[in-house]
């Protein structure tokens, strides 16, 4: 039988807890057997975590373009018609395996991306969703 495994929705704020800490863990212990300070160390830890080939966060363009033609070029939120080269493209859900499938990354224009995110006009800052599965706890701000 196979494992079951959680997704990051599923996780208990005291599991969030132990598993930041078990990277701290990681970090420190790593940055010490490369010589290499802890930020070098995360640093790597965060270019690998963007373009992992199976549970990155980033969708690659083949990724993006075969969504694209799986929603036929429609914004998933104002259900109009988004070029290609506007497209930004938006999870549905995080941490869960096969984020970037067709089902799960949806094309948006660049605005209702931002709306969806929160982002004000000119803001360098992607914003946060607007509703999230989990309540946010003080975990997640440490």
């Amino acid at each position: 039988m196979a494992k079951t495994t959680k997704n990051y929705a599923e996780l208990t704020p005291a599991e969030i807890k132990d598993i930041r800490d078990a990277l701290d863990s990681f970090i420190a212990v790593t940055s010490d057997q490369f010589d290499a300070c802890a930020e070098a160390v995360a640093a790597v830890a965060f270019y690998r975590l963007q373009r992992h080939p199976t549970w990155g966060r980033n969708a690659t363009d083949a990724q993006k373009s075969v969504s694209y033609k799986h929603w036929k070029g429609v914004c998933h939120r104002c259900h109009k018609h988004v070029e290609r080269g506007e497209a930004k493209f938006h999870h549905l859900t995080r941490g869960v395996p096969n984020q970037h499938v067709p089902s799960n990354l949806v094309p948006e224009h660049t605005s209702c991306h931002d709306d969806e995110h929160n982002v004000l006009y000119g803001s360098f800052d992607k914003g946060s969703p607007v509703s999230k599965k989990r309540k946010k706890t003080k975990i997640d701000n440490a």
